[in-house]
C-alpha cells in the first residue's frame, strides 16, 4: 500500500468524508442506533412514521449485522408471511406448503446466499410445477429484499439526523443581571442552576 493510500484509508468508523454509518450500523448496538431505529419507526416532525409490516429492525440485525438472538423469530415470521403471500399470488396447489417453503428459502437465501430446500421436492409436496414454485420463491425473496433495502436507506438517514442532534450545543443564555433569577427574599440565581446567592437587603441588586 502506498503512502497516499495509507493516508486516505478509512480508520475505525470514519472515512475522509466523515462518520461511516454503515460500519457503525453493522457493529454492536448503541444508543445512537436505537435512536435512529425509533426515528424511522415513529417518524419526526417532518416525516411520517414508516412501517410496511415487515420486522425490518430484526431483519437488519440478523442479515446485515449478523446477530443470532433474533434469527429464529425472523425465520418463523418469514415462513408464516410466505404462506400469506402465496395465498395472495398462487392460484393452484397447496399454498400453505409452497408459501412456507418459499419463506424459509428466502430467509436462508438472505442469510447464506443459498436455498434451504430443493425446488423439486418443494414443488412435489405442494402439488405444483417446479417452475411455479421457483417463481413464487423468487417473488418472496425479492419482496423481503426490497423491504430491507428501503429500511437500510432510511436507517442511515436517521443515523445522520441523530448524530446532528447529538452534536448540537444548547443555545447560550443571554447575559443576566443580578435582578434576574431572583428567588426567595433577596436571593439571586446567577447561573440559572438553582444555586442562589443571598444579596444584602436594600442593595438594589
Amino acid at each position: 500500500m502506498s503512502a497516499v493510500e495509507t493516508a486516505v484509508a478509512p480508520v475505525g468508523d470514519w472515512d475522509i468524508k466523515g462518520p461511516d454509518f454503515e460500519t457503525q450500523l453493522v457493529g454492536q448496538l448503541t444508543g445512537t442506533i436505537g435512536d435512529a431505529a425509533r426515528l424511522v419507526a415513529r417518524g419526526s416532525k417532518r416525516d411520517y412514521p414508516w412501517a410496511n409490516g415487515f420486522p425490518n429492525f430484526a431483519m437488519y440485525r440478523t442479515f446485515y449485522a449478523g446477530d443470532t438472538y433474533l434469527r429464529m423469530q425472523v425465520h418463523d415470521w418469514m415462513a408464516s408471511w410466505g404462506v400469506a403471500f402465496a395465498r395472495e399470488r398462487m392460484r393452484s396447489g397447496n399454498t400453505a406448503i409452497a408459501g412456507s417453503y418459499a419463506g424459509q428459502d428466502a430467509f436462508y437465501a438472505m442469510l447464506t446466499d443459498d436455498w434451504a430446500h430443493s425446488p423439486e421436492n418443494c414443488a412435489k409436496e405442494a402439488g405444483v410445477a417446479v417452475s411455479t414454485y421457483a417463481r413464487q420463491r423468487d417473488r418472496t425473496l425479492r419482496r423481503a429484499q426490497e423491504s430491507l433495502r428501503e429500511y437500510w436507506i432510511r436507517l442511515q438517514m436517521a443515523m445522520f439526523q441523530v448524530r446532528i442532534l447529538e452534536n448540537q450545543e444548547p443555545a447560550p443564555l443571554p447575559p443576566s443581571r443580578y435582578s434576574y433569577g431572583r428567588g426567595f427574599a433577596d436571593e439571586v440565581d446567577f447561573a440559572g442552576d438553582g444555586n442562589y446567592i443571598a444579596m444584602p437587603r436594600g442593595s438594589g441588586c
